[in-house]
């Protein structure tokens, strides 16, 4: 997180009573505060839900609409690229999440799934997923990676962060 320009939380009733989630949003607000960085946190909003009160404040990106999912696609990498110092192509997009294609629990493995498609016909995706059972994840597009990471610390979530 710390050498990202930009952090797109995915925000849904689930993700925001999810302690991984919660543990991730704390780093990068933290992040965000810091004057030496430039990062920025975008929500995504895939399903109503009440919002932290510095969340609450920043725009959202929303896909609650699935009819309007390519414009929620195209508002994201304008948001992607909104620094005046940017006007090159996004080298890569890295999501984080808890559940992947086939291994799907709560939902959120189906968005990410869709965002990571959408996205990797302009960039290369790498889908960061803990999993300790380290294989059998679906490459669903061109350019998208899904990359396993080992789990040391156990959240009681249930795999419900979608």
């Amino acid at each position: 997180m710390k050498t990202s320009r930009a952090i797109a939380l995915i925000v849904s009733p689930n993700s925001i009573a999810s302690k991984w989630v919660d543990e991730e949003y704390n780093v990068a607000l933290a992040l965000s505060n810091d004057r030496s960085t430039d990062l920025r946190i975008i929500p995504l909003l895939l399903r109503n839900a009440e919002l932290p009160s510095m969340l609450s404040a920043r725009q959202y990106i929303d896909f609650r609409d699935d009819s309007r999912f390519d414009e929620g696609v195209l508002a994201l990498l304008k948001a992607l690229r909104a620094r005046p110092d940017y006007y090159g192509r996004i080298r890569k997009s890295v999501f984080v999440s808890s559940e992947y294609p086939p291994f799907i629990y709560g939902g959120l493995g189906v968005h990410v799934q869709k965002l990571a498609a959408a996205l990797a016909s302009r960039t290369q995706v790498d889908v960061l997923v803990p999993n300790p059972e380290a294989d059998g994840y679906e490459s669903v597009a061109a350019n998208v990676r899904p990359i396993t990471i080992p789990v040391d610390a156990s959240y009681a979530d249930n795999g419900t962060t979608g």
